[in-house]
């Protein structure tokens, strides 16, 4: 992923926010108590799986400050066993692009079509991998 798609993600979820706001004033019209509050889990509930997303790149770098999230490790893996997958399989291809272009959401690319192939393909790669795995490898 290059950051073109984290700062499409990120136009994405700004743009997400102002119709979450008239999606929730509409549906509590008139009760204005505890608002904010639940405004806000709403708004949480959009952004939350676009922004783990596009964020977990930076945490492969050691540079990157901040207390790495639980299980980010396996997230980067599966993504970078999906990207893998995009060469040859065209459902992967296609789920991939829509996430990156927010047609769908992140949770797209556990569907089992995706899952199962990329499971498969980390334990067969996994012995190739440790002898043939260039110093960039970690970016594809």
């Amino acid at each position: 992923m290059n950051a073109c798609h984290i700062y499409r993600m990120a136009s994405w979820c700004l743009a997400m926010q102002p119709v979450a706001l008239i999606r929730h004033l509409s549906s509590h019209a008139g009760n204005m108590v505890g608002f904010p509050h639940r405004f806000q889990k709403a708004l949480a509930s959009v952004v939350e799986a676009p922004w783990l997303f596009a964020t977990s790149e930076d945490f492969r770098y050691p540079a990157t400050e901040g207390k790495r999230p639980f299980g980010i490790r396996l997230l980067q893996g599966y993504t970078q066993r999906v990207c893998r997958l995009t060469a040859t399989n065209p459902f992967v291809t296609q789920s991939f692009y829509e996430v990156l272009n927010m047609l769908k959401p992140p949770t797209a690319l556990f569907h089992p079509r995706i899952l199962l192939p990329a499971l498969l393909a980390r334990q067969r790669d996994s012995v190739v991998a440790t002898s043939s795995q260039s110093p960039a490898s970690h970016l594809v």
